[in-house]
C-alpha cells in the first residue's frame, strides 16, 4: 500500500490513528506534485492556485520536470519513445 495506519496517543487522550506514507507512497510524490502542477496550470482560478509547494530550505517554488539518465531536461514538447527493457527482452526469450 501507499499508506499505513499507525496508532498514537496524546497525553491524557485516547489512542488515535494517523496515516503515514510507506516507501511506495513516498515514491508517488513526483506523481502527486505533477498532478498538482497540472491543476495549477489548467484549473486554477483568476487569482492563481490555492496552494504552492516550496523548497523548505530556500523557499523557492517546486516544479516537476523530466530528465533523462544523462541529466538532460526534457521539454514537454519533446517526443519520447518507448523501447523494450532488458527484463522484457529476457522474458521474450
Amino acid at each position: 500500500g501507499v499508506a499505513e495506519r499507525v496508532p498514537y496517543r496524546e497525553p491524557g487522550s485516547r489512542e488515535r490513528h494517523e496515516y503515514r506514507l510507506t516507501a511506495a507512497g513516498w515514491d508517488l510524490r513526483p506523481v502527486i506534485l505533477a498532478m498538482l502542477e497540472w491543476g495549477d496550470a489548467h484549473r486554477a482560478g483568476p487569482d492563481g492556485p490555492p496552494v504552492q509547494m516550496e523548497h523548505r530550505d530556500c523557499g523557492a517554488p517546486v516544479h516537476v520536470e523530466l530528465r533523462c539518465a544523462d541529466g538532460h531536461v526534457i521539454d514537454p514538447a519533446t517526443r519520447l519513445r518507448s523501447v523494450a527493457s532488458p527484463a522484457a527482452l529476457a522474458a521474450a526469450r
